[in-house]
């Protein structure tokens, strides 16, 4: 057996048991992260498959960033059947962000207040 010093990737990232990619982002001069954010919500929209594209709207609604608010609203939306991308959600997609709210709900782990709050008053008008 011989041994070989190789340089690699320290980390390979991965989300459900296949490869990922890290996203980070900044604004651009003159606009705000808000703005930045929502930007890459919408191009994610639009691009990723819906599990993901739930899986990253949870994740930004259990950040401390403040666009956690808009993450629960789009998924409130999308529950009631507003889809989002300018296509209406079908009945099994609505399906799909009414668990991704009720999870949220019972993990306890919306840290943003006014997120948190939403997302009460969403679950108080929809009981299970």
């Amino acid at each position: 057996m011989t041994i070989k010093k190789q340089q690699g990737l320290n980390e390979i990232t991965r989300y459900n048991l296949y490869p990922s990619a890290a996203i980070q982002g900044a604004p651009a001069a003159g606009y705000s992260s808000g703005q930045a954010m929502a930007a890459i919500r919408e191009v994610a929209a639009e691009t990723l498959d819906r599990p993901r594209a739930i899986e990253y709207l949870r994740r930004v609604a259990e950040s401390t960033d403040p666009t956690a608010y808009d993450a629960v609203e789009v998924l409130i939306a999308d529950a009631n059947g507003q889809g989002w991308g300018g296509v209406k959600s079908t009945a099994s997609q609505q399906q799909q962000s009414i668990m991704a709210l009720r999870a949220l709900g019972s993990a306890h782990r919306v840290t943003n207040q006014a997120a948190a709050t939403l997302l009460d008053v969403w679950i108080g008008n929809h009981p299970a």
